[in-house]
């Protein structure tokens, strides 16, 4: 997994405005006049983080957690992509994580480390072509664990008609591999299993890490 051990100036100063710490959300006022200073596009923050463009690609936006889990979050990238892989066009692509360079750590409080993901930009379209609710539908079917929050804030119709879910999706302890394996047969997408394999067996070991 590509992996970014940096400081992010805009983000750092961000979360150094919780007050007290560890208490999330920042006056948005506030980050928006900061994200001027920064030449940063700031797109907006919720309960467990807060999202900007990525300076380098506006394609891809940086969402940057208020909490340090470190474990957790490293799953996260494995476990989105798994659900991107299935669903394309209701999950955006995580292309990268940064996190503290200790994979023993659960938690950490530390101002030299942000720990959050870079992931695909969804630009805003106006017809669903591609629901979210045949997601659900399809992992009721195939007994696939999912656990989002569905609440319209976390939803964005995409310009390809994908209904996207744009939060992060809270991941079992555990994923069994064989209904992944199904869905992906009865799909006719075989050439995907490798694939989803290699992403299962990477969450279940960070799971028990």
């Amino acid at each position: 997994m590509p992996e970014i051990n940096r400081r992010h100036p805009f983000a750092a100063e961000i979360l150094s405005l919780q007050n007290p710490p560890h208490k999330r959300r920042v006056d948005e006022n506030k980050v928006r006049s900061i994200s001027k200073i920064h030449g940063v596009e700031y797109i907006g923050q919720g309960d467990d983080r807060f999202v900007y463009a990525d300076p380098r690609d506006p394609e891809k936006v940086i969402a940057v957690n208020w909490d340090d889990y470190v474990r957790r979050d490293k799953a996260i990238y494995y476990y989105q992509n798994l659900f991107t892989l299935l669903f394309p066009h209701n999950f955006p692509r995580v292309y990268a994580g940064f996190f503290h360079p200790d994979d023993n750590l659960d938690y950490i409080y530390e101002a030299n480390y942000v720990i959050g993901t870079i992931r695909q930009r969804i630009r805003r379209g106006s017809e669903v072509i591609y629901p979210y609710r045949e997601v659900r539908n399809t992992c009721a079917q195939y007994d696939i664990p999912l656990y989002s929050e569905d609440i319209p804030q976390n939803f964005i119709v995409g310009l390809d008609g994908g209904e996207y879910y744009v939060d992060h999706l809270p991941r079992p302890d555990t994923i069994p591999p064989k209904n992944f394996v199904a869905l992906l047969s009865d799909t006719n997408r075989s050439q995907d299993i490798q694939r989803a394999m290699k992403l299962i067996n990477r969450v279940n070991t960070i799971g028990r890490g």
